[in-house]
């Protein structure tokens, strides 16, 4: 278990909310597969523009 305010639960919660923050801006009002596929470009485009995340 991650201790609370230790620099791992930071670092965890960081890449948390890029990846919400990305999936998030993906489309919903579409097919599921059409969501699935805005929400898997969205991580992309995410991660491209944040190497830090993939590290």
């Amino acid at each position: 278990m991650r201790q609370k305010g230790s620099t791992v639960q930071i670092y965890w919660d960081l890449v948390v909310e890029f990846f919400v923050r990305a999936i998030a801006d993906a489309p919903i009002e579409s097919s599921p597969a059409e969501v699935a596929a805005g929400r898997n470009a969205a991580v992309e485009r995410m991660l491209a523009s944040n190497s830090a995340v993939v590290n």
